[in-house]
């Protein structure tokens, strides 16, 4: 033996340390893109209560389906899933309220709040994201 390594032993360790690289720069980059695509469900969460605020404001009362809100202009962008709109009225106007969980298109996270007087929260999709338009599975109907 002369005392260097086979060409074999400097192949796995250019490999070894190119998966390392790999995962250092990969793992950041992909927490920076569902960190983008929950703060874009945020952003659309906020128009879509504004467009409810103005159809209340209009209609006197919350909209029944996503489709409704078309009569104040508001239509989702295709980067946004929503997965769902429901709205629960109260007999005596107290607590009616719209349920609301969307998320952008490519990621697993769900953004739901409940319009008026909700807090945003992000939850797994598996909050009701089975829709993959942008329609509600009762719109469909």
């Amino acid at each position: 033996m002369d005392g260097r390594s086979s060409p074999l032993g400097r192949i796995a360790v250019i490999t070894a340390v190119l998966a390392v690289l790999t995962a250092v720069i990969a793992v950041p980059l992909q927490r920076r893109r569902q960190q983008k695509m929950t703060e874009t469900a945020r952003d659309e969460l906020t128009a879509l209560t504004a467009a409810i605020e103005e159809y209340r404001a209009r209609e006197y009362r919350l909209p029944d389906r996503l489709a409704d809100l078309e009569l104040v202009g508001y239509s989702p962008p295709p980067s946004i899933t929503v997965c769902a709109f429901r709205h629960v009225p109260d007999a005596r106007q107290f607590d009616d309220h719209v349920i609301i969980a969307l998320r952008h298109r490519a990621y697993e996270a769900a953004v739901t709040t409940r319009f008026p007087n909700g807090t945003v929260e992000v939850r797994p999709a598996a909050v009701a994201c089975e829709a993959e338009g942008t329609r509600t599975p009762e719109e469909r109907r």
